[in-house]
């Protein structure tokens, strides 16, 4: 629905000076910001004679975008991913935004186009055209929720210390199902029984 189109007349033979008058009421061989639609324009020499014209002036189809969101896998991760599935209509090539900042530049092959490493949160996706148009998606990641880790220790009571040569078993105790555990320390130390640390 922009105000942006043009249109240029041209008349052959007959006596110049022309008169141009459009159906709209403009005047000239040359019309500018113009909507789409229909426009008639009528061309009159010097000499009286004249002669009309139609023309349809077409505006590109708006742009759609669509997209696929994807969590990420863990409370607070960053593993989340947008995907671009639809990017149709303007004008090609497009710009690419998300929240406001430029990512990448876009044909019509790109799609599907992923964006990655995301945390949970809300992200307009928008792509700009090469007519300036833009259009935009709001697009949802949500954090899954928390998983709460208790680790059972056996051997020694309280905040445990340990000296040299000494051992203690910890044993993870959760409410959900895990595919692996990973021990983390400070210190070297050997986990000989995974998910038990012996």
């Amino acid at each position: 629905d922009l105000s942006d189109g043009g249109l240029i007349v041209q008349a052959n033979n007959g006596v110049q000076p022309f008169q141009y008058v459009w159906s709209d009421g403009g005047q000239g061989l040359e019309r500018s910001n113009l909507m789409a639609g229909v426009y008639s324009v009528t061309v009159t020499d010097a000499g009286g004679c004249s002669d009309s014209s139609r023309i349809t002036l077409n505006e590109p189809p708006p742009i759609e975008i669509s997209a696929l969101s994807f969590d990420p896998g863990c409370f607070g991760g960053n593993n989340g991913e947008i995907m671009i599935d639809t990017l149709i209509g303007g004008a090609p090539d497009y710009t690419l935004y998300l929240n406001g900042f430029q990512l990448d530049t876009l044909s019509l092959s790109s799609i599907p186009y992923s964006v990655d490493n995301l945390q949970a949160g809300i992200y307009e996706v928008g792509a700009l055209d090469a007519n300036n148009c833009y259009n935009s998606v709001e697009v949802t990641l949500n954090n899954p929720p928390e998983r709460p880790i208790n680790i059972n220790r056996n051997a020694l009571p309280g905040d445990s210390i340990l000296q040299l040569g000494q051992e203690i078993q910890l044993q993870v105790q959760s409410g959900w199902t895990y595919d692996s555990v990973t021990w983390i320390s400070d210190f070297d130390f050997e986990c000989v029984n995974p998910p038990l640390c012996d």
